[in-house]
């Protein structure tokens, strides 16, 4: 996965780096390809089912690749895209028959057609991926480009050249002169302008190389210059050359498919940052930047639960800011909003540790849940809570006490066989306790839950 990660960052980082990238995998095929050279007219042993394993491997790469620029197309609106599904529909319906022409791939003998039908399907086959592929490096992704007349057109040639070149098998010219593929000038136009036509894919690829696509596009090119070139100078069949000329055919077709696992890889990763993004922003509180109520509801809910199964004690500390409504009246809402932000900082820096504790519950309310604690230590948070603001020395020339001051409600209790909105509401209870006895205090509480009924239990006496 970290391989992944770091080669779609590679990769899309900058054209240069697409280039680059394209370049290097392109001098490695080279490499190989010089590699092969000396020994492609050696004889090699025939694999029976060499072909029809090469031929299905083609069929699904290419059929893969098909659906995924289709959709690609459909999703970023890039209907150039559509002529790359097309070229590689147009692979896949000239490699089906080609394997059923070829002699002995299957059965004994050829299905359809014969070996020249064989051979002439890999021609067009070639020619059309190679015009399609020059089609699509030449347009503007300002063109826009309908799926429907481009397949429909692909299927239409695709038939009527499958038809001519296996029912029409015997009128066919013969490829070889003397034993010779292409021995003679003319025929030798054949593999020199399907040598040319993909170079000239290359070249405008490497030129390109905007995007995964391209750049994978560049190395399969490369690789398809390299399968024209054995598989019509390499040797004959059945040698190391014509084998190697298969082989850089279906890396030509993996090229682009890594590439696009590599761009599908980032658009996963991006997804995934921007999914962490909004779940942030969706629990933070805007005014605050203290998490907001619905992050509390989770964070109690989960930690309920660990009570629960633990046995342990849990406790809520609900805070409210005195005459808060009087505050805004008396200073305008913008220094309120001063204020919420600097008792906020205040609570933070109570529990610096346990920020994802605190949260503004609504309004002037706060909420702090305090984990594994009992009365006295929930109590002794509150009070810390209280001096903290009273410490900040807001002026609050509306309040008896003439600073901002905040009044504090805590309630402890075991989380087995009780409910999460109990202690809530004893909380909440405990907060009005306060404000009723002359605000700016704490009171807290605490009750003792046995397991048999969450309506049992025995809440003990509010004290300061």
């Amino acid at each position: 996965m970290d391989f992944l990660k770091a080669s779609a960052i590679r990769i899309q980082a900058a054209p240069r780096l697409r280039l680059t990238w394209s370049l290097g995998a392109l001098a490695l095929l080279l490499a190989i390809g010089a590699l092969i050279m000396p020994l492609a007219a050696r004889p090699v042993s025939r694999l029976p089912a060499f072909m029809l394993a090469y031929g299905v491997t083609m069929v699904v790469l290419n059929a893969l690749l098909a659906t995924l620029f289709l959709c690609k197309a459909t999703a970023s609106g890039q209907s150039r895209l559509n002529i790359l599904a097309a070229a590689y529909i147009f692979v896949v319906l000239m490699m089906m028959p080609a394997v059923f022409s070829f002699p002995d791939a299957i059965v004994a003998g050829s299905i359809i057609g014969n070996r020249m039908s064989a051979i002439y399907l890999w021609i067009a086959w070639h020619y059309g991926f190679g015009l399609a592929a020059v089609w699509y490096l030449t347009r503007s992704g300002a063109d826009h480009y309908r799926a429907g007349p481009i397949l429909l057109g692909t299927l239409a040639v695709a038939a009527a050249t499958v038809v001519g070149v296996t029912l029409g098998a015997e009128r066919l010219p013969d490829i070889f002169v003397d034993g010779v593929a292409f021995g003679s000038p003319a025929l030798k136009l054949v593999p020199v302008s399907l040598l040319a036509l993909a170079l000239a894919g290359f070249v405008l690829s490497v030129q390109r190389a905007h995007t995964a696509e391209d750049a994978g596009l560049a190395v399969g090119l490369g690789a398809t210059c390299l399968d024209i070139w054995l598989s019509f100078y390499g040797g004959p069949q059945y040698s190391a050359g014509w084998y190697a000329a298969k082989v850089f055919g279906l890396t030509a077709s993996v090229a682009v498919l890594a590439a696009l696992c590599l761009e599908i890889t980032r658009l996963y990763l991006n997804a995934a940052k921007a999914n962490e993004v909004l779940r942030r922003l969706a629990e933070r509180d805007g005014l605050t930047q203290l998490f907001n109520r619905r992050h509390f509801d989770e964070q109690l809910a989960e930690q309920w639960g660990l009570a629960s199964r633990s046995g342990q004690a849990i406790s809520v500390i609900m805070i409210d800011i005195d005459w808060f409504k009087s505050y805004n009246d008396t200073y305008g809402h913008q220094v309120g909003d001063l204020c919420l932000r600097a008792v906020g900082l205040a609570l933070i820096g109570v529990s610096p540790d346990r920020q994802d504790f605190v949260s503004r519950y609504g309004g002037e309310e706060f909420v702090v849940l305090v984990p594994a604690a009992d009365a006295s230590g929930a109590a002794a948070v509150a009070e810390e809570i209280r001096a903290a603001v009273a410490r900040l020395a807001v002026p609050h020339r509306s309040s008896p006490k003439g600073r901002v001051t905040v009044s504090v409600g805590a309630f402890t209790m075991v989380a087995e066989g009780a409910r999460p909105d109990l202690i809530m509401r004893r909380a909440d209870e405990c907060l009005y306790e306060a404000k009723a006895r002359g605000r700016d205090q704490v009171v807290s509480a605490s009750a003792i839950v046995p397991p048999v009924r969450p309506d049992n239990h025995r809440l003990a006496a509010c004290a300061a």
